[in-house]
């Protein structure tokens, strides 16, 4: 099941490499009674890139695994996973520009959704079809470790300070049912299994400076949600909130706020938590947005993967606005992260 709103299908255990969530429109909805179908299906065909204003950047290099040589080893690379063609790119990443491609990752790779990364600049892949999480050096094409969750459609992952990698399961294996949270303490071994009533379909977490873990999602009836697991925490807690997304999107911090994107409203809702409610203190709107997917918030920026206009987009962050920054030439990009 995809995590994009863009299109929405399940599949049975014979046509499983799609395991994705969405829902836009009149979106086949992968619900507890309908948990598959067979097919894609296409909402609103609306893949051309508009309103974008300041520099486009065009052609994304597809061959094969490769880096290039004059590749620096130090400073910042923004990775875009492109679920539509498998593969995950990385490019230079300064002053809210996206720069020129530094390499291209294919091999082992089906469906890639989520991306995050580590103090160590180490990246880590959601390889949604193959129910794996796959592990990278900065700017590296070789594979250093590969962590295994045959369990679940894994779509999101987040790392905290202490190493621990939290991994999303947007539904299990092999009757796409009910999702869970998996933690994997030093992203290593067997995950600690964590669920919550809220929730129904996990979509993205994302860990605060204090080790909070906050994940997304939708309930049983298709509803937005979020749980908090609180640092030290041993129950994934149900959250309220007077301020629901439309459609749930990826999960950031930005230092102060728990950022939570809404791919049907097109902008990022700012929460606090206290107890079990999360208060909104504002939202940011991503002008000229389709349907973008788990946003980073970097360094005054939002990087957005826009599986609808095939293109990873950057906006000035909090202010939100128009499109700074566009490059094209994707399939489909749902994930994003920053490797330091």
């Amino acid at each position: 099941m995809r995590i994009s709103k863009l299109t929405m299908y399940a599949a049975t255990v014979a046509a499983a490499a799609g395991m994705l969530a969405g829902c836009t429109g009149n979106a086949l909805q992968a619900t507890p009674s309908n948990p598959a179908a067979a097919a894609a299906v296409l909402q609103n065909g609306h893949m051309t890139l508009t309103a974008v204003r300041g520099a486009v950047h065009t052609g994304v290099q597809r061959h094969g695994d490769w880096v290039s040589p004059g590749k620096k080893k130090k400073g910042e690379l923004v990775y875009i996973a492109d679920y539509g063609a498998s593969v995950v790119d990385f490019f230079d990443f300064s002053g809210g520009q996206i720069g020129s491609q530094q390499g291209s990752i294919s091999s082992g790779i089906s469906g890639p959704q989520g991306l995050c990364s580590d103090k160590k600049g180490d990246v880590y892949v959601a390889n949604t079809n193959d129910r794996n999480v796959l592990e990278y050096k900065h700017g590296s094409t070789s594979l250093k470790n590969t962590i295994t969750a045959s369990t679940e459609y894994v779509v999101g992952c987040s790392v905290s300070k202490k190493g621990d990698l939290a991994v999303t399961g947007i539904c299990s294996y092999p009757s796409c049912g009910e999702g869970a949270l998996l933690v994997y303490k030093k992203a290593k071994g067997t995950p600690k299994t964590y669920t919550c009533s809220n929730l129904y379909r996990y979509f993205f977490p994302a860990y605060d400076k204090k080790g909070d873990l906050l994940v997304d999602g939708s309930n049983a009836s298709g509803d937005f949600a979020l749980c908090e697991l609180p640092a030290g925490g041993s129950t994934l807690e149900n959250i309220s909130t007077s301020s629901p997304a439309e459609f749930p999107g990826g999960v950031s911090f930005d230092g102060t706020y728990f950022v939570v994107g809404d791919q049907d409203g097109h902008d990022l809702i700012q929460y606090s938590i206290s107890g079990t409610t999360a208060t909104e203190h504002g939202t940011v709107s991503l002008t000229g947005a389709s349907d973008v997917d788990q946003q980073t918030v970097a360094g005054g920026y939002v990087i957005g993967p826009d599986a609808g206009n095939a293109a990873a987009e950057i906006w000035n962050y909090p202010a939100g606005g128009s499109i700074v920054n566009s490059k094209t030439g994707f399939s489909e990009p749902v994930g994003s992260t920053v490797s330091k």
